[in-house]
């Protein structure tokens, strides 16, 4: 899992050290989707600036020709409806067109941030690797998993960092087999969006209030209460991972066509 270039791990150093001293100096002076906007915009100019001089990422240029739609289009209806269906607008305090449409380029900001650095940088140096499309995309989701301890800085409950490393995981087998699929970073970062709205509009659902992995619910929760609270999340959000894992079987076999 380690087999990576030293380079890719100092990107990855920086970018977490750009969101940890972000969110230090932000603190207090900006809600939390400000927060989460500049440093994820910060984030991402950086990073973009330092890939374009440099061949490490794939997908970052303006990709609109996108592979394999017989998969893409139903999986991307389905998600849409998903987020619909966990999502409740109407209750939400601030429920304005305007308000939505902030939160949701706050969201494909974060996303689209993630997807460049964890498949389109991580994902892609394992392949370049030698790695076969399996362990690739298995490799990059566990650290991308991993990745989101760095919420511990934020002070999160333990329990809900390790509900968000599961969910992480599993959602990331899921992108990263229809990135293999697609080569676009912008749809893979469109479809992690749509997986991610639940977690901001979620005021009245009464399934987001028993698992949402950012609420700390519990003052002090008791051993049971996290093992429902990890058991809802992998029910949840196991359906990505059993679609995922169907996904990389047809990623492999175009990645074998059409290799980097």
């Amino acid at each position: 899992m380690l087999k990576i270039d030293k380079k890719v791990w100092l990107y990855l150093l920086l970018y977490i050290i750009i969101l940890v001293v972000s969110a230090l100096v932000l603190k207090g002076k900006v809600d939390s989707l400000v927060k989460i906007g500049l440093s994820q915009g910060i984030a991402l100019v950086v990073l973009v600036l330092l890939f374009s001089s440099r061949k490490l990422v794939i997908g970052l240029g303006p990709n609109f020709k996108v592979s394999n739609f017989k998969y893409i289009v139903p999986l991307f209806i389905i998600l849409l409806m998903y987020a619909l269906i966990r999502t409740d607008f109407l209750n939400y305090q601030e429920n304005s067109f305007p308000f939505i449409c902030y939160v949701l380029f706050i969201i494909f900001i974060q996303t689209l941030t993630e997807e460049m650095v964890f498949r389109g940088l991580v994902l892609n140096n394992y392949l370049k690797k030698g790695l076969n499309v399996h362990q690739a995309v298995i490799y990059s989701s566990v650290i991308f998993g991993l990745f989101h301890f760095v919420a511990i800085f934020g002070k999160t409950p333990v329990e809900s960092i390790v509900n968000q490393v599961l969910m992480a995981i599993m959602c990331g087998i899921f992108l990263g087999a229809i990135f293999v699929l697609t080569r676009n970073i912008y749809l893979a970062g469109l479809i992690h969006l749509l997986i991610n709205i639940p977690s901001y509009f979620n005021s009245n659902s009464k399934v987001e209030k028993n698992t949402d992995v950012n609420l700390d619910l519990y003052s002090d929760p008791s051993f049971l209460e996290m093992v429902l609270s990890t058991s809802m999340i992998v029910l949840i959000y196991s359906p990505f991972l059993i679609v995922g894992l169907f996904l990389l079987s047809k990623a492999r076999k175009a990645f074998e066509n059409n290799p980097l």
